[in-house]
């Protein structure tokens, strides 16, 4: 499923970072605060070494496009991460649009609301970044989450997997 930030302002409350948590930009030191094992509530991570992790790391902080956001506890340990991808047009003027990508919580941070600051973090910065919309795709099953954060469904999903 696609799914693409509403049209209009959601009239619902935003969601607010619960106490003793802090949201930031990745890190190469967060390997350690275990990012690699809050990614893999979403999907299967692999075995990655502390060198490729930084070097993507490196990567991502030498290109504008990607903007890769942790939620931290207050142990200093990640509990959640999501990706905004900016991709440049030549449609709508050579205008960008938003991907947010990879938005995974932590087993037991869930149901804390900071999925959905997450999402309103991310939807915030594209529109800052000037974005013209900002757009994901997720499993049916997660439509509702996604909804509940201002999204709407427009389409489809197509793949092919190599």
């Amino acid at each position: 499923m696609t799914v693409t930030q509403a049209e209009k302002p959601s009239e619902k409350p935003r969601a607010k970072l619960p106490e003793g948590y802090t949201i930031r930009r990745i890190q190469a030191d967060d390997y350690e605060r275990g990012v690699l094992k809050t990614l893999e509530c979403l999907t299967e991570v692999g075995d990655i070494s502390k060198e490729e992790y930084t070097e993507t790391i490196e990567f991502w902080e030498s290109q504008e496009g990607y903007n890769t956001l942790v939620i931290l506890d207050d142990k200093d340990q990640v509990a959640g991460v999501g990706t905004l991808m900016i991709e440049r047009k030549l449609i709508h003027r050579c205008s960008k649009i938003g991907h947010i990508e990879d938005i995974s919580i932590s087993d037991n941070h869930q149901g804390k609301g900071l999925g959905k600051f997450l999402i309103q973090s991310l939807t915030d910065m594209s529109k800052e970044k000037g974005c013209y919309k900002t757009i994901l795709d997720c499993a049916t099953k997660n439509e509702g989450f996604y909804e509940a954060c201002g999204l709407k469904n427009v389409g489809s999903e197509m793949e092919i997997r190599h």
